[in-house]
C-alpha cells in the first residue's frame, strides 16, 4: 500500500494514516536473499525478461547472473492459464487463447517462432478444417404474453446494420462520431458521444427513439422502403452483436468507458492471421519457463519494492540495491530479496493500479513513490474484463462441422434509454465435439455481471439463452431452420472470474476514456530508458507495448513476451560497464553469508 501525495521519507506519517504498513521491518523476518536482478511475475513479461538475462552473449559465454523471479500463484502464465477445470479430460484456455498476427512475416511473431522451436502445433495458416458458424436472432414478441422467437437474420436486416454500425461506431466516410471527435472532451466515451450525436438530431427524445428512428431511416436509404417494425428490431438486434462482435470483444470494454478519441486511433498489432496453440497458450508460456533454467518462486505476493538505496547507490553508496519483500502465500511470514543490478517489474496494470475499495491505497508499495508522470498512466489506463463461461455437455447437440454459435438478442439485459449497453450470451466457440464443450466469451457489462453471480445461475441463464436460439420448433409451425430439437443440462460448468482475481484484476489494457492513449502508454518505456538505470527498476508487461518495436503490441501475449526482453535488454545495457564486478561481489556476499551460517 502506498498513499498518494504522502512525501517520499514520511512512511512515519503513512502509519498515522493507514496504521502499520505492510513493509519488512519485523524483527522475525527470515534473512535477505541476494541476487543480481529480481523480476516480479512469472507471466509472458517476466518469462520473456527471464529467458533474455539468461541467454549468452554474442561470444558464447553465459552472463552468469543470478536472476530470481517471484510470483503471487502457485504456478506460472499469469493471463495464459490453460487447465482441464471441467474435469473432462482436455485443457482450456481460461485466458490469452489465441496467438495474434501469428502468420507475420517481417517481422515474424515471437511467439509463433518459439512454437516451432519446442515443435509445439498451431493453426497459423492452417485452413484444412474450416467450420460454419450459426446465427439466430432473438425477438421479444408482444402480445397477451410476452414470448421469444428466434428467426435466421434476413439479409435486408444485415445490411442496414452493417451500415449503421459504420456510422455509429467507426471513422470512415459514412461516420457520425468522426466530426465529432475533436472537439468533444478528451474524457469523451463513445456511449457519451452516440447520446450528444441522438440529443443534436432529436433534441428531447431518447437515445432508444433516436436509434429505432435511424434503422428505420438506414432499412429505407438500403432500399426497403415498406419495412416493418419486426425488421427495424432485427435491425437493432444486429446493431448490437456488431457492438460486441468489432468493438466491445476486441476491445473488451464497455462503451461508457471507452475513449471516443484513442479507441480506433491508437495501438498496433502484427498483421496475419489468428492461431490456437495445440494444447493451449498457457502451456506454451509453461514451457518457455521450463526449457531454460529459471528460479521461479511461486507462492510469494510482492507486499513493497523498495529503491532506496538504488538512489543512495546512484549518489555514491556502492551497496545500493532494490529491496522487495514478500509475503509467502498469504501467511504472515515475510521474506526480503535484494536485487544488486535492479529489479523488473512485470505484474499486470490492474495490480499497479490504486485499490477499487480505497483509491488512496496501493498495493504494493513503491518507496519511495514513483514519479508523477509514471503514475498519472497507470492511473489514466484501465484494464478491461473478458470473462469465459465453460460448458460441458453430455453428447454433441449442435450439428456437425459448426466452429461457433451466435445469438443477436433485440434487448438483453440493457437499459431501455441506452439499449447498446449489454449484449449477453452473444458469441460462443465450439471447443470440441468430443467432449462436447462450448465457451461464451462475455465482456463489457455483461463480464462485470457475470462477476456478481453463482456458477449455477450462470449456468441456467446460459442454457437458457442457447434454447431460445437455437431450439427449433419445427412442431410448432415456426421452425428457425436449425434442426435443433433439443439442448440437454450441461455436466459441469466452469467461469473464470478476471476482475475478482487479485493478481490480474482484468483482462488486458485498454484506452478508458480521459486518457491521453499511446502517449501513457510509452511513459514506461520512457521511464525505463531515462530513469530505469538511477532506478534499478524497469517495467514490462503487455500495458508497457507502445509499437516502438515492431511486435509490441499492447493487450498481447507476444507484446508482453517481447516487452520483457526489452525490459532485461536495457537493465544490461545500463550495468554494462558494473556487472562483472557486481557478480564478483555478490560471490563475495554469498561465501560471507554462508560462513555466518555455519
Amino acid at each position: 500500500m502506498v498513499v498518494v501525495g504522502i512525501p517520499n521519507s514520511s512512511l512515519l506519517q503513512a502509519r498515522k494514516v493507514l496504521g502499520k504498513l505492510p513493509v519488512c521491518t519485523h524483527k522475525k523476518m527470515m534473512a535477505d536473499e541476494h541476487c543480481d536482478v529480481l523480476i516480479l511475475g512469472a507471466g509472458a513479461a517476466g518469462i520473456g525478461a527471464a529467458r533474455r538475462l539468461l541467454e549468452k552473449k554474442n561470444d558464447g559465454v553465459a552472463n552468469n547472473l543470478k536472476v530470481i523471479v517471484l510470483e503471487a500463484r502457485n504456478r506460472v502464465g499469469g493471463r495464459a492459464w490453460t487447465s482441464d477445470e471441467l474435469q473432462c479430460g482436455l485443457e482450456l484456455d481460461h485466458g490469452g487463447k489465441w496467438i495474434h498476427g501469428s502468420t507475420s512475416q517481417n517481422p515474424r511473431n515471437p511467439m509463433t517462432e518459439l512454437a516451432e522451436r519446442y515443435q509445439i502445433p498451431t493453426t497459423a495458416g492452417n485452413n484444412d478444417n474450416p467450420t460454419e458458424n450459426i446465427t439466430r436472432v432473438v425477438l421479444s414478441t408482444r402480445g397477451s404474453g410476452e414470448t421469444m422467437q428466434s428467426v435466421v437474420p434476413k439479409r435486408e436486416a444485415e445490411t442496414a446494420s452493417r451500415l449503421l454500425y459504420k456510422q455509429l461506431c467507426q471513422l470512415g466516410q459514412d461516420s457520425l462520431i468522426a466530426p465529432l471527435m475533436h472537439s468533444l472532451p478528451v474524457e469523451t466515451s463513445y456511449k457519451d458521444c452516440l447520446i450528444e450525436i441522438a440529443n443534436r438530431e432529436m433534441p428531447g427524445k431518447s437515445f432508444a427513439e433516436w436509434l429505432e428512428a435511424r434503422a428505420r431511416s438506414t432499412l429505407i436509404a438500403a432500399g426497403n422502403p415498406n419495412e416493418k417494425g419486426s425488421l427495424v428490431a432485427e435491425t437493432i438486434a444486429l446493431l448490437r452483436l456488431h457492438v460486441y462482435d468489432w468493438l466491445e470483444s476486441y476491445e473488451g470494454c464497455r462503451l461508457d468507458q471507452c475513449s471516443l478519441l484513442y479507441t480506433e486511433s491508437d495501438g498496433t498489432i502484427l498483421p496475419g492471421s489468428d492461431a490456437d496453440v495445440a494444447g493451449g497458450y498457457g502451456k506454451l508460456v509453461q514451457t518457455l519457463a521450463t526449457s531454460v533454467p529459471i528460479d521461479i518462486r511461486c507462492g510469494h505476493r510482492v507486499v513493497s519494492i523498495d529503491r532506496t538505496s538504488s538512489l543512495e547507490h546512484h549518489n555514491g553508496n556502492p551497496q545500493g540495491g532494490v529491496v522487495v519483500c514478500t509475503e509467502e502465500d498469504g501467511s504472515n511470514s515475510k521474506k526480503r530479496f535484494v536485487a544488486r543490478l535492479g529489479c523488473i517489474v512485470a505484474l499486470p496494470l490492474g495490480v499497479l493500479q490504486p485499490s477499487v475499495d480505497n483509491p488512496l491505497v496501493r498495493d504494493p508499495v513503491f518507496i519511495p513513490p514513483l514519479p508523477e508522470s509514471l503514475l498519472g498512466a497507470v492511473d489514466r489506463l484501465a484494464m478491461c474484463l473478458m470473462n469465459k463461461i465453460e460448458v460441458l455437455f453430455p453428447s454433441r447437440w449442435w450439428p456437425d462441422g459448426i466452429g461457433s454459435l451466435t445469438i443477436a438478442s433485440e434487448n438483453g439485459n440493457a437499459s431501455n434509454d441506452f439499449p447498446l449497453d449489454d449484449m449477453p450470451w452473444s458469441h460462443w466457440i465450439v471447443e470440441d465435439d468430443d467432449p462436447s464443450l462450448l465457451v461464451c466469451y462475455a465482456t463489457g457489462v455483461f463480464a462485470e455481471r457475470i462477476e456478481t453471480m453463482s456458477n449455477e445461475d450462470v449456468e441456467r441463464e446460459g442454457v437458457e439463452a442457447l434454447r431460445h436460439a437455437f431450439l427449433d420448433n419445427e412442431q410448432g409451425g415456426s421452425s428457425n431452420g436449425t434442426h435443433i430439437t433439443s439442448i440437454p443440462d450441461p455436466v459441469r460448468t466452469h467461469v473464470t472470474k478476471w476482475r475478482s482475481d487479485p493478481f490480474a484484476r482484468g483482462s488486458w489494457t485498454f484506452f478508458k476514456a480521459g486518457t491521453r492513449g499511446m502517449k501513457d502508454v510509452r511513459a514506461f518505456q520512457k521511464f525505463n530508458s531515462e530513469q530505469g538505470g538511477v532506478e534499478k527498476l524497469y517495467f514490462a508487461g503487455e500495458h508497457t507495448c507502445d509499437g516502438s518495436v515492431a511486435g509490441l503490441d499492447i493487450g498481447t501475449v507476444h507484446g508482453a513476451y517481447l516487452s520483457g526482453r526489452l525490459a532485461a535488454e536495457e537493465l544490461l545495457i545500463k550495468n554494462g560497464a558494473n556487472m562483472e564486478q557486481t557478480i564478483v561481489d555478490r560471490n563475495s556476499d554469498d561465501a560471507a553469508c554462508l560462513r555466518e551460517d555455519t
